[in-house]
């Protein structure tokens, strides 16, 4: 048995793929459906990150294909890649790029204080300020 633990499963909500969430579902796993507005972003992103030298592929016949005969959909703020014969791989590889970045995290260099002393249990006491006698 392989070991497989992706960091999400991405479909778009309005493709032929959004019939296995279902499937997936029975057998414990939450697929993100995308609306939208997160299909723009993945598209947009994926060809930012091509023409900017940093996303790149081996050569896979399916993905040369799609990239040949893409066409933008244009779409409020953006676009999304045309449903037309070969763009089922791009737009696979676009949301499976998006959903890798966006599952990504990072920790903070630096954060804000807490709000609450955890030590105590309660919130940190502040001097109260009157702002009426603070000059100005």
């Amino acid at each position: 048995m392989i070991a497989w633990d992706p960091a999400s499963i991405t479909c778009d909500l309005r493709s032929a793929a959004a019939v296995i969430a279902p499937t997936l579902k029975a057998v414990e796993i939450e697929p993100h459906m995308t609306n939208t507005s997160e299909l723009v972003l993945a598209c947009g992103a994926f060809l930012d990150a091509v023409d900017a030298g940093s996303l790149s592929h081996s050569s896979q016949p399916a993905l040369n294909d799609g990239a040949v005969s893409a066409v933008k959909r244009e779409l409020a703020g953006g676009f999304a890649w045309d449903r037309a014969p070969g763009i089922t791989e791009l737009t696979a590889a676009s949301l499976a790029a998006w959903s890798l970045l966006s599952s990504t995290t990072t920790e903070p260099k630096w954060s804000l204080p807490p709000l609450m002393d955890t030590s105590s249990g309660g919130y940190r006491e502040e001097p109260f300020r009157d702002l009426d006698k603070i000059p100005f």
